[in-house]
């Protein structure tokens, strides 16, 4: 059984260093910590009318939980903005993406929120009193924050929808990795028009 560390620990070895989350990010994203803090209301309220105006998003929530998912991304800003980002705190990130499966939340959505959150702090931030030089490299540190956050999310659920169709089938990962290059190789086939020459 594949463990939420063992998820870590793959995603990390896969991400060329560069472009990870690294400690210079924690360190840019703590100096700026008040600020950020500063911001939380507005990008808690942002962030959820964007998803609660956007009917699939939107799909994904049951009728009063507004409150309650509000709830968890303030703590998850308080916690991401005050550190540390310890194993612990990577570990969570990773079953933030078993919670998305339960929950249907899909990459796409993870991701362009993801992205909302970015463009959120580019805007914000200058207006918060930054420069333009600071604003620019702690969105870097974001960034770097957001692409690690997304591989080990979009890699539980790769990981974790492989495991229940193994456990589920009594396949072995060797067969199932198999049909699955079938599969893709006739969906190639029939998608030869798009081909790069």
């Amino acid at each position: 059984m594949t463990t939420l560390v063992d998820i870590m620990n793959n995603v990390f070895q896969a991400m060329p260093e560069n472009t990870r989350f690294s400690e210079s990010d924690a360190q840019k994203i703590q100096e700026n910590s008040t600020v950020l803090l500063d911001l939380g209301d507005g990008l808690i309220s942002g962030f959820y009318n964007t998803v609660f105006s956007h009917t699939a998003t939107a799909s994904v929530f049951e009728d009063n939980e507004r409150p309650m998912r509000e709830k968890s991304l303030t703590d998850w800003w308080k916690r991401t903005v005050n550190g540390p980002f310890s194993d612990e705190y990577w570990a969570w990130q990773t079953y933030v993406g078993l919670l998305h499966i339960k929950r249907g939340v899909s990459n796409p959505m993870m991701m362009s929120m993801w992205s909302w959150i970015l463009d959120y702090l580019n805007k914000e931030l200058v207006q918060a009193g930054l420069s333009e030089t600071e604003t620019n490299a702690l969105v870097m540190s974001f960034q770097r924050l957001s692409s690690t956050t997304s591989s080990l999310i979009g890699d539980s659920v790769f990981r974790f929808y492989l495991e229940a169709l193994i456990n589920a089938t009594g396949f072995k990962s060797s067969l199932l990795e198999r049909m699955v290059k079938n599969e893709i190789d006739q969906l190639l086939q029939d998608n030869a028009q798009y081909r790069l020459t």
